[in-house]
C-alpha cells in the first residue's frame, strides 16, 4: 500500500500538467464553406480548423448546388439554402435533413439572422422577412420599399429601408413599430440598442424609445464595418484599404495590421467569441477570397479557398475543447486512481 501511495505526487503533477495543458491549448475556432474548389463536390460541406490541419466533409443528402449556409447559436443545426430556393434544417449531430420550405427568395446580405435565445430565424428577402418562428414559417410583407438591412434585437425584429427608416416588429410580424424616421445604415445590434452609421458617424439608438446619441466620428474608406459580438469594438475599412479597430469606450482606434491587403475588403464576419475576424474579399481570385485576423496575434492570413460571403459561417466553439495530450493524461489519471483504490480497498 505505501508503494502505491509513493504515486501520489507523480499523480498530482500529472493532473498539474493537463489543467495547464487544457488552459494553454485551445484549437483554432472553426469556419465551414460550402463549397470548394480543392473538392469539386456540389451539396458538400467542408469544416475545418484555420490551420487547415482538421477537416471534415460533411454530405447533407442535398442533390443541389448549396448556395448559403449559417450555424445555429448553438451549434446543433446548420441552415442550408440551395440555388432554387430549397431551405433545409440539418441537425449535425444525427445527421437528419429537414426540408422546410421551397420559396425561392432572393436575400440580401448574410442569409439569415438567429435569435439569440431559441432555434428561431428568419430570412432577408427585398421587401419580406421569411421568419421561422416556433416551427411554422411567418411572413412580413413590408411592401415596395426594399429592407436594406435587418437584426433581432431580444423578442423583436429591427430593420431599415429607405422610406421609413428604422422599424421594429414582433418576433411573430406583427405590431410594427417606427423607431425613427432618418434612414441611417443598421451596422449591428447589441444589448436592446441598435447601432447606425452615418456621415463618418456611429450611433447607438434605442429600440423602444428611438432615441438616438453618438458612439464616435471616425474617417471610413467604406461602410463595410461591424459590431463585435459583445459590442464592445467596431471593425471598419481605414485609410489605405487596412482594417481598423476602434474600442467603443475607450475610443481608441487602431489599425490591426500594418499595410493595406492585397484585394479590397467586402465584409467582416465576427468569430462568436469575438477574437477572430473573417475577411471576405468579393474581387479576389479563385485561389481564395477570404482572409482571417487573429485578434491576440494581429496577424492576416490568406484563407486558400473560394466561397461567396453567403457560403462561409462560423462553427460555434462550445465543443472544441480536445486535444490529444489532455485526453491521454486524463485516461492515465483515471488509469492510476482505479489501481490505487482497489490496491487500498
Amino acid at each position: 500500500m505505501i508503494r502505491w501511495l509513493s504515486l501520489l505526487p507523480l499523480l498530482f503533477l500529472l493532473t498539474l500538467v493537463s489543467i495547464v495543458d487544457a488552459t494553454r491549448r485551445e484549437p483554432a475556432p472553426k469556419i465551414i464553406s460550402v463549397y470548394d474548389f480543392r473538392y469539386g463536390q456540389y451539396g458538400t460541406i467542408i469544416n475545418e480548423t484555420l490551420d487547415g490541419r482538421y477537416q471534415k466533409a460533411i454530405h447533407p443528402g442535398i442533390e443541389q448546388w448549396m448556395s448559403g449556409i449559417d450555424w445555429s447559436p448553438d451549434g446543433t443545426w446548420i441552415l442550408i439554402r440551395d440555388n432554387i430556393g430549397n431551405y433545409y434544417h440539418y441537425e449535425y449531430n444525427s445527421q437528419r435533413l429537414e426540408h422546410i420550405n421551397n420559396r425561392a427568395a432572393y436575400y440580401r446580405g448574410k442569409l439569415v439572422r438567429w435569435s439569440s435565445y431559441d432555434s428561431d430565424f428568419f430570412i432577408l428577402s427585398t421587401t419580406q422577412l421569411l421568419i421561422f418562428r416556433d416551427g411554422r414559417w411567418v411572413t412580413f410583407n413590408n411592401g415596395r420599399p426594399e429592407i436594406e438591412e435587418a437584426f433581432w434585437v431580444g423578442d423583436r425584429i429591427v430593420f431599415t429601408d429607405l422610406i421609413n427608416g428604422m422599424t421594429s416588429i414582433a418576433g411573430d410580424g406583427t405590431d410594427r413599430v417606427v423607431i425613427s424616421t432618418k434612414f441611417y445604415r443598421l451596422i449591428g445590434v447589441y444589448d436592446g440598442a441598435a447601432y447606425t452609421y452615418s456621415n463618418h458617424t456611429l450611433y447607438k439608438v434605442d429600440i423602444l424609445s428611438g432615441v438616438s446619441q453618438p458612439v464616435i466620428t471616425f474617417q471610413p474608406e467604406s461602410e463595410t464595418m461591424a459590431i463585435s459580438p459583445d459590442g464592445q469594438y467596431l471593425v471598419y475599412v481605414g485609410q489605405g484599404d487596412t482594417p481598423h479597430l476602434i474600442n467603443l469606450e475607450t475610443e481608441d482606434d487602431e489599425p490591426l495590421i500594418q499595410g493595406p491587403v492585397s484585394n479590397r475588403i467586402d465584409g467582416f464576419i465576427w468569430s462568436p467569441d469575438g477574437e477572430h475576424i473573417l475577411i471576405y474579399h468579393n474581387n479576389a481570385s479563385y485561389s481564395g477570397n477570404w482572409s482571417h485576423i487573429d485578434l491576440d496575434a494581429r496577424h492576416l492570413s490568406q484563407l486558400r479557398f473560394y466561397a461567396g460571403y453567403d457560403e462561409v459561417s462560423w462553427k460555434p466553439t462550445q465543443n472544441l475543447n480536445w486535444h490529444p495530450l489532455r485526453h491521454v493524461l486524463g485516461a492515465v489519471f483515471i488509469l492510476i486512481a482505479k489501481i490505487g483504490l482497489r490496491i487500498m480497498v
